[in-house]
């Protein structure tokens, strides 16, 4: 029988309420006690001129590019979307947002390799066919994709589908930290890491007190790194199941790490 491998670990999940539980499960199963402590959340757009322009000239995009699986749903609850036939290519970053894709709009007709904007932007390039795309994200996405489609010429028409929002975790999240009792935090999003900063940045002992956190891709390191915080992982795989597959193997590399169970 295989040992559990995060046993009497404490573990911070970070994300949206009622996106956790997974994870949290899956932690609970290698004996690990899975802390869930939202930081932020997502609100819908509601309908708009802006909305309705993009949605009218469909027709018109080469491709229709997603960098989060969140954009997808949020996508899909736009009127008229779910149900239609004819959608542009659909381009995907990473393993988890093709899912989406897939689940809801279609096959993907491209998922990037690099699993990151800029890799996303230049294997859409390489496809060729790339004069209009439409990119439905959240006010505050990263405009990087973006930028390096522009500067190649595309016409990118960014369309704001959800908004991200503090969540109350924060508080909670920051008492536990002071307490003692958070070996690790997953940080799913760059979001999530500046709720987090923010949160300690207020509190007694500030950045000094939080442990390492583990993140789902490189733009959420890069953007813990530039917090201030330590990072401890990023995950090879941009994913929940990638980002529990990075903290088992940070556990399992660092065995003189001792953890709030026997302190």
């Amino acid at each position: 029988m295989r040992a559990e491998r995060a046993t009497g670990w404490r573990i911070a999940l970070t994300g949206p309420a009622g996106r956790n539980e997974e994870l949290a499960a899956a932690i609970a199963a290698e004996g690990g006690i899975a802390l869930v402590h939202p930081l932020i959340a997502y609100d819908r757009v509601g309908a708009s001129s802006e909305t309705d322009a993009a949605l009218g000239r469909m027709a018109r995009y080469d491709w229709l590019v997603f960098t989060s699986a969140t954009a997808v749903e949020f996508f899909h609850q736009l009127p008229g979307v779910a149900g239609a036939t004819s959608l542009p290519g659909l381009a995907a970053v990473g393993p988890a947002t093709a899912q989406a894709v897939r689940a809801m709009l279609g096959p993907p007709a491209l998922v990037s390799a690099a699993q990151t904007g800029e890799g996303l932007a230049a294997e859409l390039l390489a496809a060729g066919a790339a004069e209009r795309v439409l990119l439905p994200a959240s006010d505050i996405a990263s405009p990087r994709l973006a930028r390096e489609l522009r500067g190649a010429g595309v016409a990118v028409d960014s369309l704001t589908v959800y908004r991200t929002v503090a969540a109350p975790g924060a508080s909670g999240l920051v008492d536990a930290i002071g307490a003692g009792i958070v070996d690790v935090i997953l940080l799913a999003s760059p979001s999530a890491a500046r709720a987090l900063a923010d949160a300690v940045s207020r509190a007694d002992g500030g950045r000094e007190l939080v442990p390492p956190v583990i993140c789902i891709g490189p733009s959420t390191g890069e953007e813990s790194v530039r917090l201030g915080l330590e990072v401890a992982a990023v995950a090879a795989r941009h994913d929940r199941a990638g980002l529990l597959h990075a903290l088992l193997d940070w556990i399992e590399l660092h065995p003189e790490l001792r953890h709030a169970a026997t302190r």
